[in-house]
C-alpha cells in the first residue's frame, strides 16, 4: 500500500452509500461512473478500484475491467480481491491460459485462498484445439477435483470464503459427456465448505419455524409460497422460457417470490416483478442471499439455470426451502443432494435420462414452457449483413464455445462437397475466443486440404431482432452435435427457417429434434455425420425442398410457441410435489 494518505473516510462512504443504491436499483452504469469518479479523484482509495473492477466485470466490460484491474495493481501491488477478479475477467476473454496461470501462482502464494485452489485446478477453455484437447483438459478437471477433495480439511480453516466464491463450472456441460459423476464431487466440496462455514444453511427447516428477518408473510392464505431464483430475469434464452412459469401461474393457488439476482432490466423484468407477489433483488454474498431467500419459509424454491452465474451453484447447494427443483435454463444436473427435483422435458430425454441426473426428474409435455411466438422480423438482404449473394449460406448461430470438435469434419464435408457454400458464425464477445475457434476450423480444413477461401463468415454480435432477421436469410441452420439450439431454434422456426440437428446422448443434444417431431418435421433429424451432411446439402441446394420444409413448418409450429396448457402443467407438477411431500 502506498504510503500517500488514506482518502476521507465519510468522502468514500459516501460514494459507496451512493453507488450502491443506483447499483442495488439496477443502474449498473450510473454506479461505475460514480466509482470512475472516485479512483480519478482519490487513486489512493484500494476500496473504490475494488468495486469499479468488480461492476465493471459484473456488466460484461471485460477490457475496461482488465484496464482497471491493471492500474490498481500497479499502484496498489499484489491484492487478492483484485487477482481473483483479473482471473474470472482474463478466463471470460477466452484467455485460459493466462487466466490459469495468474491462479496458480496466487495459489503458491495465497495457499489459504479458495478461489486460486478452485481455479488454479479447475479452469476450462472456451474453445478447444481438437478433441485430444477436450479430453485432456476434462482429466485435468478430474484430476484438480481429487486435489481439491484431499485440501478439504485445510480449506475449510477458512471455510467462510465459499460464500464469496466467485466461480461456476459453466463449461463442463459443453465436452459432449455424462457429467454426473464429476457434477457430484463439484457439488459435494461446496456443501462441505458450506457446512463447515454454516450448517444451518444446509438444515432443513421445519414448518412451524419462524421467519428470521421481517417479511410478508400469508400462511393464513392457504396459497404454495413458490419462489424463483436467478440471475436471468430478463429478455435472453432462460427469461424467454421461463417468463410465463411466473407471470402466468395461477395466483389464487400461489404466492410468488422472485429473487432477482442480476442487474438487467427490461420489459421481461417489468413483467415478472408486476406479477410476483415478491419481487426481491438479490444483491449480497451468497451467505446474507441464502438467509434472504430461507427467511421466507417457502414450500417450493425454483432455479432456472443453475450453473448459468456464479452464485446459484452456491445457492443451490444450500437447504433454502422444502422442496428444491432445478430445471433446464443450463441443461445439466446440479450434482447437489440439496436439489430434490429437476424438471425436463419428456420428448427431449432418451430413454436412459434418469441416469444422467442426482436429481429425481419430473417430465413435462411440450417444449415445458410457455414460449411467446417472437416477433417476426421482417426479412433483409444479404448486403444488410455482408453476406455474399450468390452462396448457399450455412448458419451455425450458437456461441463458439458451445461447437464441438466433433462438429469440425461436419463443416469441412460441407465446404469440400459444395463449392457454393459459406459456412456463417457468430463473432464472440472476445476476439481472443473467436481466433480460437477460426483457428481450429483452419486446422480442420488443412488436414483435409480443403480450401476455403471466403467460405467462412463470421457476424458480428446483434440485437435480438437483427439477428433474427439475419437467421431467416439461412439456407438451412445447422445444428451443434452434443449441445443443441433451445432459443436459437425457437428464434429459427419462428422464422420458417429449417434446421437440421443430429441428436446427442443427453437432453442437451436433444431440443431441436424434439422441436421437429412436435412440428412433424423428422426429414430434418438425422441419424449419423453422415446422413447429416446429406440432408443439410439437400436442403440447401434444391429450392423446391427448401421451400416445402418452410411451408411445413410455418404450418406447425404454433405447437411449440404460446402454449398455455403447459403452465397448466407445470402448476400440476408443483401441485404434486407438496401433495407428495404431505
Amino acid at each position: 500500500m502506498p504510503t500517500a494518505e488514506l482518502p476521507n473516510s465519510e468522502d468514500a462512504s459516501e460514494c459507496e452509500a451512493r453507488a450502491s443504491e443506483l447499483y442495488k436499483s439496477g443502474n449498473i452504469g450510473s454506479a461505475i461512473e460514480i466509482y470512475e469518479a472516485r479512483v480519478r479523484t482519490h487513486p489512493e482509495d484500494l476500496a473504490a478500484s475494488r468495486s469499479l473492477a468488480r461492476r465493471l466485470a459484473e456488466s460484461r466490460q471485460f477490457p475496461r475491467a482488465e484496464a482497471a484491474i491493471s492500474e490498481a495493481l500497479a499502484l496498489f501491488g499484489a491484492d487478492t480481491v483484485l487477482l481473483a477478479l483479473l482471473v474470472f475477467v482474463k478466463q471470460e476473454q477466452g484467455l485460459s491460459e493466462q487466466a490459469r496461470d495468474i491462479a496458480a501462482h496466487a495459489a503458491l502464494h495465497y495457499p489459504a485462498s479458495l478461489s486460486f485452489q478452485f481455479d488454479s485446478r479447475l479452469l476450462l477453455p472456451m474453445v478447444y484445439t481438437d478433441k485430444a484437447d477436450l479430453l485432456a483438459h476434462r482429466q485435468r478437471f478430474e484430476t484438480g477435483l481429487a486435489e481439491l477433495e484431499a485440501m478439504l480439511p485445510s480449506l475449510q480453516q477458512d471455510a467462510t470464503q465459499i460464500h464469496t466464491l466467485a466461480r461456476s463450472n459453466f463449461l463442463l456441460a459443453y465436452q459432449g459427456e455424462n457429467d454426473l459423476s464429476l457434477q457430484r464431487r463439484y457439488a459435494s466440496i461446496l456443501g462441505s465448505m458450506i457446512d463447515a462455514a454454516d450448517p444451518a444453511l444446509r438444515a432443513r427447516q421445519q414448518p412451524e419455524q419462524p421467519a428470521q428477518i421481517d417479511s410478508p408473510r400469508s400462511t393464513a392464505s392457504g396459497k404454495i409460497r413458490v419462489g424463483f431464483v436467478g440471475k436471468w430475469f430478463y429478455a435472453c434464452t432462460a427469461g424467454n422460457y421461463f417468463e410465463r412459469w411466473i407471470t402466468h401461474l395461477d395466483a389464487s393457488r400461489f404466492e410468488r417470490f422472485v429473487y432477482y439476482t442480476g442487474q438487467t432490466d427490461d420489459a421481461v423484468t417489468a413483467r415478472i416483478g408486476a406479477a410476483a407477489d415478491h419481487f426481491v433483488r438479490l444483491q449480497g454474498d451468497a451467505h446474507s442471499n441464502a438467509q434472504r431467500i430461507r427467511a421466507d419459509a417457502l414450500d417450493i424454491l425454483i432455479y432456472p439455470e443453475v450453473g448459468m452465474s456464479t452464485g446459484s451453484y452456491l445457492l443451490a447447494n444450500c437447504r433454502l426451502a422444502r422442496t428444491q427443483c432445478a430445471a433446464w435454463g443450463h441443461p445439466v444436473t446440479t450434482g447437489s443432494s440439496m436439489i430434490d427435483v429437476y424438471f425436463s422435458c419428456k420428448a427431449m430425454e432418451p430413454a436412459d435420462y434418469q441416469t444422467h441426473y442426482s436429481e429425481r426428474v419430473v417430465l413435462f409435455d411440450g417444449i415445458g414452457v410457455d414460449f411467446a411466438l417472437p416477433e417476426l422480423a421482417a426479412i433483409g438482404s444479404r448486403a444488410d449483413f455482408g453476406l455474399p449473394a450468390a452462396a448457399r449460406l450455412y448458419f451455425c448461430p450458437q456461441s463458439l464455445f458451445k461447437i464441438h470438435p466433433d462438429m469440425d469434419a461436419a463443416f469441412v464435408d460441407i465446404l469440400e462437397r459444395d463449392h457454393t457454400a459459406v459456412l456463417v458464425f457468430f463473432q464472440a464477445d472476445s476476439r481472443a475466443i473467436t481466433m480460437a475457434f477460426a483457428d481450429r476450423l483452419t486446422g480442420a480444413l488443412a488436414i483435409r486440404d480443403v480450401r476455403a477461401k471466403g467460405q467462412v463468415k463470421f457476424l458480428p454480435r446483434l440485437s435480438q431482432h437483427a439477428f433474427r432477421q439475419a437467421l431467416r436469410l439461412a439456407d438451412v441452420i445447422l445444428d451443434p452435435f452434443h449441445w443443441s439450439g433451445g432459443g436459437t431454434s425457437l428464434d429459427a422456426f419462428a422464422g420458417d427457417v429449417p434446421v437440421v440437428t443430429l441428436p446427442g446422448r443427453f437432453m442437451r443434444g436433444r431440443q431441436t429434434a424434439a422441436m421437429l417431431r412436435m412440428m412433424n418435421a423428422d426429414a430434418l433429424i438425422a441419424a449419423n455425420v453422415e446422413a447429416y451432411v446429406n440432408t443439410a446439402i439437400d436442403i440447401a441446394g434444391n429450392p423446391s425442398l427448401n421451400h416445402d420444409l418452410r411451408t411445413l413448418i410455418s404450418a406447425n409450429k404454433q405447437a411449440l410457441f404460446d402454449r398455455h396448457d403447459l403452465t397448466d402443467n407445470f402448476s400440476r407438477a408443483l401441485l404434486q410435489l407438496v401433495n407428495d411431500r404431505g
